[in-house]
């Protein structure tokens, strides 16, 4: 058994797709695990060597590591134990994220891009003996694999007949990002013209977020997608700044217009694949309508999910098939049954391929980890546990991770992301400043 600690940003914890990513080390993984905050400037007030092995979530996005704490940057350059990046979103600045792997001396990527193209992402001559795997971007959400079929309201029960969101990437990012929208607009506009119930949009103000993303989700018979990733690689970050200013004086900039200038870059790679929200969909009884695309060969186009054109050719015949409930319910029913109840795609499966990934570096040495080093999540609130990572000098590790999303904005929603805490029947104070909690808290168990 190794010990491990895990390294995460809190403050790009604000999605359940996050957490469950970050959570699962803790909740499957056969080793300890122990999570540490990288950012703000913070340094840790023990030491790496307790660990045989340290994980560097894509929370952390090794692109961006001027948001690192300069002292744990260095002491995860200096760790000599196995290092090991899962890294995500590798078109955004990828030169960055190259030096970012060779300066900590990270020697094992879990990467997103197609077995027969991580070689042009990663070149081999830049990254002697590092081992490369490929995984997805996120997988069934713990919380959802086991909700019972009965207690999921049925497809003729469910008022929504077509829902959506998505978002405006930005014209540079090439066709998947820019079917992220289209495809929105298209259903939109062909939903309206059928009279058909739906709840479709792409701006900032129609995102919905945490609990409130699964009962939109379980609102509705179908959900329409597209391939997850983006085939445009900006390897130096050249071409985004340019789009930006290109944007700026020409604002009304059609994609059609834009595209020729990246259309050699759209045949460079293919980085489509399966979305973390094609399991919450399967696993809430959603029926899938996908754009078409290989989605990491997850699906199985026509059995458990309606296939729509690139070119929305057949969205009418997609629309016949929504009305359908007992074709929508029979799509919504094999997806559970090859996304969920087969078990391979579970986060328990993706951490026994990560378990096994770290064991063929070698047997570990059989040390313990003090327990008393490692600060536990029973007992305190996140009040407590913020003070002692952002207003102190020195940093611990964690036996949960640390949700700080909420230091994004002024108006970001706050929520008790502790498992072990919940699950111990104690119920999480009401918001306040962190330092008002650590005191109550503190007054709490002097008193005990």
């Amino acid at each position: 058994m190794k010990n491990i600690l895990v390294l995460y940003n809190g403050q790009s914890m604000y999605t359940p797709t996050v957490q469950d990513y970050v959570g699962a080390f803790r909740k499957y993984s056969r080793n300890n695990i122990s999570y540490l905050h990288v950012a703000h400037n913070t340094q840790p007030c023990f030491s790496f060597d307790d660990y045989d092995v340290l994980v560097i979530t894509y929370s952390c996005r090794l692109c961006y590591m001027e948001m690192w704490s300069p002292h744990i940057r260095k002491a995860v350059a200096d760790f000599r134990g196995l290092k090991v990046a899962l890294p995500q979103d590798e078109y955004q600045e990828t030169n960055k994220l190259r030096d970012g792997l060779r300066e900590l001396g990270v020697r094992v990527v879990l990467t997103c891009v197609p077995e027969d193209r991580i070689a042009w992402v990663y070149p081999p001559e830049l990254f002697p003996g590092v081992r490369f795997r490929r995984v997805l971007t996120g997988y069934v959400p713990s919380q959802l694999q086991y909700i019972p079929r009965r207690a999921l309201p049925r497809t003729d029960a469910r008022n929504v007949f077509v829902g959506y969101r998505g978002r405006s990437l930005g014209h540079c990012w090439g066709d998947l990002a820019y079917w992220k929208m289209e495809i929105g607009v298209r259903f939109k506009r062909a939903c309206e013209r059928r009279g058909i119930p739906h709840d479709i949009g792409w701006t900032e103000k129609d995102r919905i977020y945490q609990d409130k993303w699964y009962s939109f989700i379980a609102s509705c018979r179908t959900m329409v997608g597209t391939p997850s990733g983006c085939n445009v690689f900006d390897f130096d970050g050249q071409l985004e700044r340019e789009y930006k200013e290109l944007i700026r004086r020409k604002p009304k900039l059609t994609y059609e217009e834009y595209r020729p200038k990246i259309a050699h870059k759209e045949a460079e790679i293919d980085m489509g694949q399966a979305s973390p929200r094609m399991f919450e969909e399967a696993a809430l009884g959603t029926a899938m309508v996908l754009l078409e695309g290989s989605y990491s060969n997850v699906v199985t186009p026509g059995e458990d999910c309606i296939v729509v054109r690139r070119d929305f050719s057949n969205i009418d015949d997609v629309l016949d098939q929504v009305a359908d409930s007992s074709r929508v319910q029979a799509v919504a029913d094999a997806a559970y049954r090859n996304l969920i109840e087969s078990g391979k795609w579970s986060y328990e499966s993706f951490i026994a391929q990560f378990d096994e990934a770290i064991e063929v570096d070698g047997p570990d040495d059989e040390v313990l980890l003090d327990a008393t080093r490692v600060i536990g999540s029973k007992g305190y609130d996140q009040g407590f546990l913020e003070g002692l990572s952002l207003k102190s000098n020195s940093q611990y590790p964690m036996s949960c991770w640390l949700d700080l999303s909420h230091l994004r904005s002024d108006v970001a929603e706050h929520h008790m992301i502790f498992d072990e805490l919940l699950a111990a029947g104690e119920k999480p104070v009401e918001r306040a400043s962190g330092w008002e909690r650590a005191r109550s808290y503190m007054r709490r168990l002097r008193r005990t």
